[in-house]
């Protein structure tokens, strides 16, 4: 998703308040976006940890994402659920 955007610096607030006045439709194909992006970093910073990381926590890290998909528990839900406090 690289674009001019990419190179200009706009304050978070502007951007909140900006996104606050979308209509419905727009800020769903925001979010959609987003959503398609954010995937996409994840996959990335999971290729690369994973290219440094001892084959031990790649296992882990793949059985850990089974977990949450086949449970639909969020990674915190996950961490709760497993803290004996």
């Amino acid at each position: 998703m690289s674009s001019v955007s990419d190179r200009i610096n706009i304050p978070f607030g502007l951007l909140v308040d900006t996104v606050a006045s979308l209509d419905l439709e727009h800020k769903i194909k925001l979010w959609r976006l987003l959503g398609q992006e954010i995937a996409q970093q994840q996959q990335l910073n999971h290729q690369k940890s994973n290219a440094s990381q001892p084959e031990v926590m790649v296992e882990l890290s793949t059985a850990v994402g089974r977990v949450l998909v086949e449970s639909g528990m969020s990674e915190d839900e996950l961490v709760e659920s497993l803290d004996p406090s």
